[in-house]
């Protein structure tokens, strides 16, 4: 398998188990990149047994994504869902399943307040000068 890459398809969606993928679809695979997105959750029913996983959906695109049930909760907890559409930063990721590697989003963690502030560079005293 392809370390540290991600499958995604012609139309840039998200796939996520690539072993289950019909014979049209073309298979692209890429190193996981954060993307901001304005996303709604479109399939649900996938959320019951092994495996458990909602879909989200561009709000204004074609893009799909799959998203384990483990990394629901912080999306949940972390950002305003208005009407099931989040905007957030998302990142793709790798999870162990029942066959082998699936793939799905995750929320990009946000950085805590002190971690935000860049360090500015030292500048010399006006003494030193």
């Amino acid at each position: 398998m392809i370390d540290d890459k991600v499958p995604f398809d012609q139309h840039g969606s998200l796939v996520r188990d690539p072993g289950r993928v019909t014979d049209d679809t073309e298979i692209h695979w890429d190193y996981p990149k954060p993307f901001e997105a304005r996303l709604r959750l479109v399939k649900t029913k996938t959320a019951i047994g092994y495996g458990k996983y909602v879909t989200w959906g561009e709000v204004h695109g074609i893009r799909r994504f799959p998203m384990a049930i483990e990394d629901l909760m912080p999306v949940v907890r972390g950002t305003l869902i208005d009407h099931g559409v989040v905007e957030a930063f998302w990142m793709p990721k790798m999870r162990r399943g029942r066959r082998g590697d699936e793939y799905g989003i995750a929320l990009l963690p946000k950085k805590r307040f002190l971690e935000q502030e860049e360090h500015p560079e030292e500048t010399p005293d006006d003494d030193d000068v």
